[in-house]
């Protein structure tokens, strides 16, 4: 490279640089500002020392030319001065970023804080992050237990199981809300309710329960509300228990708590059905459950009711079909005025438990209540005598002397001859006609008695106990009537089976329970016992004194011997005649009768 060349070079450089110093001055190219011309620039950029080499080679690094630009120094303070205060002016003026500000999310909201749903079932969530204009609206949805709540990113939470999670919702700058979240199992709803028994037969001021069978078995709420369509005729309470108010009849429904009813019909009846309070038989029962059987089936005779589907008397594997009929004729037994009842019932059952017993009427429910009212109205005269008589004692007797005066035994018609009324009416009985009849007269005068079923030595029999003045004895008015074991007597007392202890009655006869049977030891209301008839030995002053006082009871003799003095007068006849000359020595005729079993003789004269 020559010289000439390197000279070009740097006056093209400081070219340029005044150019630019010029334009960003705006002198308009009087750089110095006084409207001189540059100098020379040849001379000022070289001196005649700064030469380049003949060789033509370019310069060493170290022997660059240094540029001197000559400055005026006036010039360049004014120039100075007026580039300040441009610099100053434009930095006074706002300079616009092109790219904006972003706005961060200050905080999420969310429209539920808590949520509580079933297994399976699902709810959408909704969030909003704030402020509105926020750069980034972005969220992200999570749950802190996905075995028991899933969340997917549009706020859709599923309930996967039984328990507690929390789902959150998190802005993309870390805000954040939380949403509680329960899950329960599914409850079942209830399909179907029954109120068992299908109807309801009570008394004025008797209770019973309506007892609801819900399906399914698993039914979460079982809850049932009841309601009577006539509280005046029967109440019920919460808990389904039938108040019987007054005479009439009404409807229970029960509701469950999902809308499902049932109903059933409630017929309240007159107590007067029911004759007496004295049961003996049920006295002996000793379970609630016995007790509860013992009642339905009494309730059941006394409306006529047939069919019984009471739970705790039929629904139960373990009542025992057997304990069912001892409890039937007990109930019979007790109650000889249920005359309308047939001895047999029929059983219902499935899966071999009873699920119904239906009972056999001989007579409507209004024909019974007239044929009660008919044997009641006709036994006033009776009662009313018995009313004015002293002594427990002494009105058995009037009833019993009442009885067998009252029936002849026929077995002819046995179905009517063993029915109380039918008996009664007709004035014809059997064993059974005659015991109900003597037991029904003595409970509606007061007195506890019971019947006793047993065999004889020529089948079954039928006969009383009663409890006077607080000590049981036996009766037996069929045995004691006159058409029956003594039809060869005149006009005999017959009063031996009238207030027996067990050792003598049971000489004759067995019972079917006699562990049921109350302890009869004592002979005190015995006819003769009481009346000093016995006649323990043959000595004249006993027998006068036993003839004297007989003759004066009856017009006749009776007495009670001791097994030796029976003996001895059925052996000789003239102790007969000795026994009549104390009471009537111009007796031209006499004849007896006696008991074998008893010991008892009776003497008749003319």
């Amino acid at each position: 490279m020559n010289k000439e060349r390197v000279k070009l070079i740097s006056l093209l450089s400081v070219l340029v640089l005044c150019l630019v110093l010029c334009s960003c001055s705006g002198s308009g190219g009087d750089l110095f500002g006084d409207g001189d011309s540059f100098p020379d620039i040849a001379d000022t950029v070289m001196g005649p020392e700064d030469v380049l080499p003949d060789d033509g080679q370019e310069l060493p690094a170290d022997k660059t030319p240094d540029v001197d630009i000559p400055n005026n120094k006036e010039d360049s303070t004014d120039t100075s001065d007026k580039k300040d205060t441009e610099n100053t002016e434009d930095s006074d003026k706002e300079v616009e970023d092109p790219t904006p500000t972003p706005i961060e999310a200050e905080s999420v909201t969310v429209d539920k804080t808590s949520v509580t749903l079933y297994v399976g079932d699902s709810v959408a969530l909704k969030a909003t992050a704030l402020p509105s204009d926020a750069s980034d609206k972005s969220l992200n949805w999570s749950s802190s237990d996905s075995a028991i709540v899933t969340v997917d990113q549009d706020g859709n939470v599923v309930g996967i199981a039984q328990g507690q999670a929390t789902v959150t919702v998190k802005t993309s700058n870390g805000k954040t809300a939380n949403i509680n979240v329960k899950v329960e199992k599914r409850p079942v709803a209830v399909d179907s309710i029954t109120l068992l028994p299908v109807r309801i037969e009570i008394y004025e001021g008797e209770t019973a329960y309506a007892v609801p069978y819900i399906l399914p078995d698993n039914a979460d709420d079982k809850s049932v509300t009841y309601l009577s369509s006539d509280p005046s005729v029967v109440a019920v309470n919460e808990n389904g228990l039938v108040t019987a108010i007054s005479q009439g009849t009404a409807t229970i429904k029960a509701t469950t708590s999902n809308g499902k009813t049932a109903s059933i019909p409630v017929t309240v009846l007159s107590t007067k059905l029911v004759a007496s309070d004295l049961e003996y038989y049920y006295s002996t029962l000793t379970s609630e459950r016995e007790k509860k059987i013992y009642t339905v089936l009494r309730d059941a005779m006394a409306s006529c009711r047939k069919d019984i589907t009471d739970p705790t008397t039929v629904y139960a594997a373990d009542v025992d079909a057997r304990l069912v009929e001892s409890i039937f004729r007990m109930v019979l037994l007790d109650h000889p005025e249920f005359f309308h009842v047939d001895r047999e019932y029929s059983r219902h059952t499935v899966g071999g438990v009873t699920t119904q017993l239906t009972l056999s009427y001989n007579m409507t429910a209004k024909d019974y209540e007239k044929a009660l009212d008919h044997l009641d109205g006709a036994l006033e005269p009776i009662l009313e005598t018995i009313g004015k008589t002293a002594g427990e004692g002494d009105r058995a007797l009037v009833v019993y002397n009442y009885v067998k005066e009252h029936f002849t035994y026929d077995s002819t018609d046995l179905s009517s001859a063993c029915n109380l009324y039918k008996a009664f009416v007709s004035g014809k009985a059997v064993c059974e006609g005659y015991s109900k009849l003597f037991g029904y007269i003595l409970k509606k005068s007061g007195i506890e008695s019971l019947q006793i079923t047993g065999n004889i030595s020529d089948g079954g029999h039928q006969w009383t106990m009663a409890k006077i003045n607080g000590k049981w004895y036996h009766f037996d008015p069929t045995w004691d009537d006159p058409e029956t074991k003594l039809s060869n007597a005149e006009t005999p007392l017959h009063l031996n089976y009238f207030a027996l202890p067990d050792d003598v009655i049971y000489l004759t006869r067995t019972a079917h329970s006699p562990e049921l049977m109350p302890e009869a030891y004592n002979l005190d209301e015995n006819y003769f016992v009481k009346n000093s008839l016995v006649l323990a030995d043959l000595s004249s002053e006993s027998l006068s004194a036993v003839a004297r006082r007989s003759a004066n009871l009856s017009g006749h003799i009776a007495m009670l011997c001791s097994l030796s003095v029976y003996n001895a007068i059925l052996e000789e006849s003239s102790y007969l005649w000795l026994l009549v000359g104390y009471v009537a020595d111009d007796a031209s005729n006499i004849s007896y009768v006696h008991d074998d079993n008893l010991k008892t003789i009776e003497i008749f004269y003319k």
